[in-house]
């Protein structure tokens, strides 16, 4: 009798979704539900505890807001470039300037989504992007 291998289908990718606001984190697991695209594993409110979720939940993608009580999103985009390499980190933010889309790009985030651009397309779009810097 053959046995063919029992292979799991591909797991979404886990996300961390990291704003200041609760109401905004609430959308963006709605948009992130639609489809089973995304998996949401956690989310943060500040600096601080975007740091100890990313190291204890290990996402696949964080999706960080610039304004944070307790830091700054394109701050930490860089330090946890550095301690996570292989963490995709997704700028997201109602900024439009693009002097805040460039530093983030540098800094390793494979993009720079603005706040009323986000949904399930646009960030699988993202994260389709090869990563610079």
């Amino acid at each position: 009798m053959d046995q063919q291998a029992h292979t799991s289908p591909p797991q979404p990718p886990t996300v961390l979704i990291v704003d200041d606001q609760p109401t905004f984190c609430d959308l963006v697991r709605l948009i992130l539900a639609k489809g089973n695209a995304f998996q949401v594993v956690g989310e943060a409110h500040d600096a601080a505890t975007c740091a100890s979720l990313v190291e204890r939940l290990q996402p696949g993608v964080v999706l960080l807001d610039i304004e944070l009580p307790g830091g700054n999103g394109i701050d930490l985009c860089g330090e946890m470039h550095r301690r996570y390499p292989g963490l995709a980190i997704v700028i997201m933010s109602a900024h439009t300037e693009d002097v805040y889309r460039d530093e983030a790009l540098r800094l390793g985030a494979p993009d720079f989504i603005r706040k009323h651009e986000l949904s399930a397309a646009r960030l699988k779009q993202a994260l389709a992007r090869p990563v610079e810097g």
